[in-house]
């Protein structure tokens, strides 16, 4: 399991939160990737030039959670 590195502390909060509820921290290069718990791939830019990586990230995973839950 890779380890989550990035400037901006609220998003390492937040990854961590994701990492409780069951996503895994696949893998880190100029991208960053998450898998959800049924297998979705989250990939995020590492580079902190962007203040909204964080509300971007949890629209992301709002939307990786409804596309899942609406697959059963």
């Amino acid at each position: 399991m890779a380890i989550f590195q990035h400037k901006d502390k609220r998003l390492r909060k937040y990854v961590a939160e994701l990492v409780r509820a069951g996503w895994t921290v696949v893998g880190q290069s100029k991208h960053f990737k998450m898998r959800s718990p049924k297998g979705s791939l989250l990939t995020m830019s590492i580079s902190p030039s962007c203040p909204h990586v964080l509300n971007h990230v949890r629209e992301d995973v709002r939307r990786i959670e409804r596309k899942e839950s609406s697959d059963l």
